[in-house]
């Protein structure tokens, strides 16, 4: 487990968790938030927020996060992207440590979504209240049973040596399901960042440097805000673990996607693939190859040397892998 005192534990190690959104609605993501905590075990205090209902699952309902009794480690926030910051704003009141926006709305969604997106950075300036996205799923941590995605969960997850640092909700959806149903390498920690307006891949990144449970990082990333810091954090972790990779945003259409997408500016994609190869991350051309590899390291030690042998039941297999392992510039044995 990370040392208690990174600034990040708390994030992934929650004691205390409030639903701001629960509803009483199985259908709604603020009922299977709350239900994905009590299904997967999590021992920490939960506190759903709904100021029309009394109880939730069996538990007690607070109007408000002000309203709370104890501290708050966590808020998770699915409501209206236009009812967000005043929200956000008595979260940092409160003195949340993190709040997860899961709603959508914001940057990505136009000038008044940006608008939305300042005002709500604005509302925790000068406090220690961070924010993990918005428009992400979030978090997922299998070792502390602790979630804030809306997908849901019917259990524990099958924990492992992966981490997962993205722009992206499918690895704590349905990706998660298939690595964990057709895959079998588990994980260790998921960081959904979404539109990254606070917390960003460089900060994660550095945290699971010293995550004990975490022997590969696989990323995928859409924007980059500090390539320089980016580039000297990967530096220093890559050298016990390895880095895999996943750059969107390499043509013209794929630009503009990742705008609409999680809001992202997109640089020139042959720029980040020189930081890649000075840095020493491992660059994925597909979401295929991304696990592929993550559980290739999870799974094998990282080979000493650029040789290898090839087995196959085809000879034609063994002439096309010949190629490949040229082409990548390593030797047949």
């Amino acid at each position: 487990m990370p040392r208690a005192e990174h600034p990040l534990h708390r994030l992934f190690y929650p004691r205390s968790v409030a639903i701001i959104g629960a509803s009483r609605n199985p259908r709604k993501f603020g009922h299977i938030q709350v239900a994905n905590l009590l299904r997967m075990g999590y021992e920490g205090r939960i506190y759903p927020i709904n100021p029309r209902a009394d109880e939730i699952s069996g538990l007690r309902c607070y109007p408000s996060v002000l309203e709370v009794p104890g501290e708050i480690d966590v808020a998770i926030v699915t409501i209206p992207a236009p009812k967000v910051p005043p929200v956000v704003e008595e979260c940092a009141e409160k003195g949340v440590r993190f709040v997860v926006v899961i709603s959508s709305g914001f940057r990505e969604a136009g000038p008044e979504g940006e608008r939305l997106q300042e005002a709500m950075l604005k509302a925790v300036e000068g406090t220690e209240t961070r924010i993990v996205g918005p428009n992400t799923t979030g978090i997922l941590n299998p070792e502390a049973r602790f979630t804030t995605t809306f997908m849901p969960i019917e259990g524990p997850v099958r924990e492992g040596p992966v981490s997962f640092v993205v722009q992206t909700g499918l690895f704590a959806g349905i990706l998660l399901i298939h690595i964990l149903t057709a895959e079998h390498f588990g994980i260790a920690k998921v960081a959904g960042l979404g539109n990254k307006c606070d917390l960003d891949e460089v900060e994660v990144l550095e945290y699971l440097g010293q995550d004990e449970r975490t022997r590969v990082i696989a990323m995928y990333i859409e924007g980059v805000k500090n390539g320089r810091e980016l580039m000297r954090v990967a530096k220093e972790v890559g050298l016990d673990k390895p880095i895999v990779v996943l750059k969107s945003g390499r043509t013209e259409a794929g630009t503009r996607a990742a705008l609409s997408h999680t809001g992202s500016v997109v640089g020139r994609d042959e720029v980040f693939d020189a930081a890649c190869r000075q840095c020493g991350m491992i660059r994925a051309r597909d979401f295929e190859e991304l696990i592929d590899l993550a559980k290739a390291f999870a799974m094998q030690p990282p080979p000493r040397g650029p040789r290898l042998g090839v087995a196959s039941y085809s000879g034609a297999g063994c002439v096309l892998a010949s190629d490949e392992c040229t082409l990548q510039g390593l030797e047949l044995a």
